[in-house]
């Protein structure tokens, strides 16, 4: 490996990065570079295919998950289990039975969707807003944005797809 320019981070960036390497057990070089890595893999497949416009590539799984959905009254909440099939850090996309009620309120508001991503950490919670809510024979497919969620959630939805 050579060096050809110094590269110069913010300090507060800088620790940002010594700690999420240190959590991980990796170097904030190995860090670093994966994280360069992949950025630069997708934008050159993105520029090879401008027809997807997620910023973050999709991942396929499985797991369950449940989605909760507030009330029209405010007061009250609906869970919903769900299964979710694709992951990214900026978004998720999920199957459920169909239920007409739900489909639309899920088309016009935001929600939480639960879920944990192994069994040896605790659960991610993450708001989201419906981007594509589609019917079809035995159940609805939703994918949505996250817009929100709590530090330790973003953290270890970073560490899931750093590693």
């Amino acid at each position: 490996m050579r060096r050809f320019r110094e590269l110069r981070v913010h300090p507060d960036l800088l620790k940002r990065i010594d700690t999420a390497a240190e959590e991980m057990g990796i170097t904030m070089t190995a860090l670093v570079e994966g994280l360069l890595e992949r950025y630069l893999l997708r934008r050159d497949a993105k520029s090879r295919d401008d027809t997807d416009r997620r910023s973050f590539e999709r991942h396929p799984i499985r797991l369950p998950g449940v989605v909760y959905v507030t009330e029209p009254d405010g007061h009250y909440g609906r869970y919903q289990p769900v299964e979710l099939h694709d992951i990214s850090l900026n978004g998720v996309g999920f199957r459920m039975p169909p239920n007409a009620e739900l489909d639309m309120r899920l088309a016009d508001a935001e929600f939480e969707v639960i879920f944990r991503l192994d069994d040896s950490n605790p659960p991610v919670r993450m708001r989201c807003r419906s981007t594509r809510n589609e019917r079809g024979k035995g159940a609805t497919r939703v994918g949505a944005s996250f817009i929100g969620g709590d530090a330790a959630s973003h953290a270890l939805m970073e560490r899931y797809f750093v590693q």
